[in-house]
């Protein structure tokens, strides 16, 4: 009976110890990537292109894998629209 207890306590606390959240450690802060032109623009640029990703570019790539648009879009070729 101790033996069981014993197995359960420790694949608990392993269990515990694999679910626990990794900690989240910052990287060190460089002088000279920090004042990078280009990481300023990409970093102020990245919201913009996320909100045209979702509301431009998914939706138009969903219409065109469905059957009129497959073909004009190049999703299709004639073969497989044929056969």
């Amino acid at each position: 009976m101790r033996k069981s207890w014993l197995l359960a306590v420790v694949l608990l606390l392993g269990f515990l110890a694999l679910s626990a959240p990794a900690r989240a450690l910052a990287s060190e802060y460089d002088r000279d990537e920090a004042g990078n032109p280009v990481r300023m623009v990409g970093t102020l640029a990245y919201p913009a292109g996320l909100v045209y990703e979702y509301l431009w570019l998914k939706p138009v790539h969903w219409l065109g894998r469905h059957t009129p648009f497959r073909q004009v879009f190049g999703q299709d070729t004639f073969d497989e629209a044929y056969n």
